[in-house]
């Protein structure tokens, strides 16, 4: 069990809002799969054009998306009084509307508390809605100013917190990205406007591949055309661990944190760097939802082998040791072969920048003299036979 902004969830996993709880059905297979939480598909007063899911993938590395479908309100109460029917998952309404309509962002929140939902998650951060727009230096058309363009302005996420924190009961979290010039500010203006937690979305904005083959036409399927899209996936994960831990040392309130998650570690690890609770939703587009299971009994099972009483334990565990760089205190050191696990295939030898290392008698040699302590070839060798020694 877990606490969250005055909730308390029985594991830390809640699967994202995207096209894995665009239906109840696919939320029920969440509760089977053991996830907390869900939170539901963007839903928005009017979606403002046509769209369907057309991402670019590269499963194991990343997804780009330029558009997909969203929830009309009364799709997006309907799926809620459902969910909360059909199952006992903690339910976050994923919302969002224009930044000039305050009156829609308060009366999508108040509908969707009187559906049952449990937590408010106001978008702050859907790229795609507008924001491709502004990266072309072409004005955003009124109703296309929601999502990641209304965390441009710290002021302006403040006031529609303080909105919605005065319309509901229920607790309210902010959903933010990269996409923000600074996300700690936005953050301390979100808390600052009463937020109850900050949800962040890791990945950032991106571009598909051209087809070099094809007359250069981007390689999104079965559409004409290219738009700047959401990128997700694992490519994203060392930067939302960066965003969380930025957040984390300028808010008190909790977070939970998607961009790059796919197993039980990447988990363990984000909530190391701050956040409480973990999401994920590109992994089990790929993999299904046998992720969520293998998530929540990973970090179940971590907890009992090393020894911590609760998920609580983990949070923010690795914020102590976080610095500037010019803080950082150098150790001096140098990669050591171990001879008997060395085969002599040379892949150590490969990295540019390195003249420390050489075969000899067909097993690789490291002159400590020469040796930078990067670990670069650490990280190379298939057979784990080069550490890194401290002098």
């Amino acid at each position: 069990m877990i606490d969250f902004a005055g909730l308390r969830f029985k594991n830390p996993f809640v699967v994202a809002s995207g096209p894995v709880t665009a239906s109840i059905d696919l939320i029920k297979r969440a509760e089977k799969a053991r996830a907390s939480a869900v939170s539901t598909k963007l839903t928005l007063p009017k979606v403002p054009f046509r769209c369907q899911l057309r991402p670019y993938s590269l499963p194991g590395f990343g997804t780009i998306t330029p558009m997909d479908r969203r929830l009309e309100e009364k799709e997006g109460l309907e799926l809620v009084r459902k969910a909360k029917r059909a199952t006992s998952l903690i339910i976050f309404a994923n919302i969002s509307a224009p930044k000039s309509s305050l009156e829609d962002w308060q009366k999508l929140a108040k509908e969707f508390e009187e559906a049952g939902v449990d937590i408010i998650e106001a978008n702050f951060s859907c790229p795609n809605i507008g924001l491709s727009r502004e990266l072309l230096n072409n004005t955003a058309k009124d109703e296309l100013t929601s999502g990641a363009a209304i965390q441009q302005v710290p002021m302006l996420a403040k006031k529609v917190t303080r909105l919605l924190k005065e319309s509901v009961k229920i607790p309210v979290v902010c959903k933010l990205s990269a996409a923000a010039e600074d996300l700690g500010e936005v953050a301390e203006a979100c808390e600052d406007g009463g937020a109850d937690g900050i949800s962040i979305y890791g990945g950032s904005v991106g571009l598909p591949p051209p087809d070099i083959y094809d007359e250069a036409r981007p390689l999104y399927p079965l559409l004409e055309g290219a738009s700047f899209g959401g990128l997700t996936g694992p490519q994203t994960k060392f930067s939302t661990y960066r965003l969380v831990a930025q957040v984390a040392r300028r808010v008190k309130i909790p977070i939970v944190a998607s961009g790059g998650i796919g197993n039980s570690r990447d988990a363990i690890e984000m909530m190391m760097w701050g956040a409480t609770l973990v999401s994920a939703c590109t992994s089990i587009m790929w993999y299904g939802f046998e992720v969520v299971e293998e998530i929540t009994r990973g970090i179940e099972n971590f907890l009992k082998e090393q020894n911590y009483s609760s998920c609580k334990d983990l949070v923010g565990k690795a914020l102590q040791y976080l610095t500037s760089s010019e803080r950082l205190k150098l150790i001096e050191g140098y990669a050591d072969v171990d001879r008997d696990k060395c085969d002599g295939c040379g892949i150590c030898l490969k990295p540019g920048h390195c003249q420390a290392i050489e075969l000899q008698a067909k097993k690789a040699f490291v002159d400590p003299t020469r040796c930078l302590g990067c670990g670069i070839c650490v990280a190379l060798c298939p057979r784990e036979a080069i550490e890194l020694r401290s002098t």
